[in-house]
């Protein structure tokens, strides 16, 4: 799975001894402030941290652990079901009649290197047909999850900012 997620990605705000704080100071240099003050430097970090905490879950379970699982469990389903007898002649008579269908005569018990790439070109096969589905659910699951939060700790950091010092 790629793409998608709340992510930060690369950039210029990426670089540098000041990091994430490079859009933010920008801004404020175009708005005519100047200089970010120490609260609003760590104020840049935090917001930069948490987006990047975003980025970095919505990755490990869109294009890592979901996308993973998936294809280990599809392809030890499917390397269980040829070592069994039932299951080669489920894949013979298969053979047989796509042969049947495109003129060829494939009669003849698959060769074992045939056999034992199977599972291997169905895991391959899958990658293309189970990215998005699992981007959207993961979306869905971090927005009614991890990102509330996330926004709600934002929000309450932006409100301490706001107050007057005493």
């Amino acid at each position: 799975a790629g793409g998608g997620g709340g992510g930060t990605g690369g950039g210029a705000g990426s670089v540098g001894s000041r990091g994430g704080n490079a859009g933010v100071g920008g801004g404020l240099i175009l708005s005519g402030k100047g200089r970010l003050s120490k609260e609003e430097e760590n104020a840049a970090l935090v917001v930069g941290g948490l987006k990047a905490l975003d980025t970095v879950v919505w990755q490990m379970l869109a294009s890592v652990m979901i996308p993973g699982f998936i294809i280990h469990q599809s392809v030890h389903l499917a390397t269980h079901s040829l070592s069994s007898p039932a299951g080669l002649k489920t894949l013979t008579l298969g053979a047989n009649a796509f042969g049947r269908v495109v003129g060829m005569d494939l009669s003849a018990t698959l060769p074992g290197y045939i056999i034992n790439a199977l599972p291997v070109a169905l895991g391959l096969a899958l990658v293309p047909i189970i990215c998005h589905p699992i981007d959207s659910v993961v979306d869905k699951l971090l927005d009614s999850t991890l990102r509330p939060v996330l926004r709600k700790y934002r929000l309450q950091l932006q409100q301490e900012q706001q107050r007057p010092a005493p």
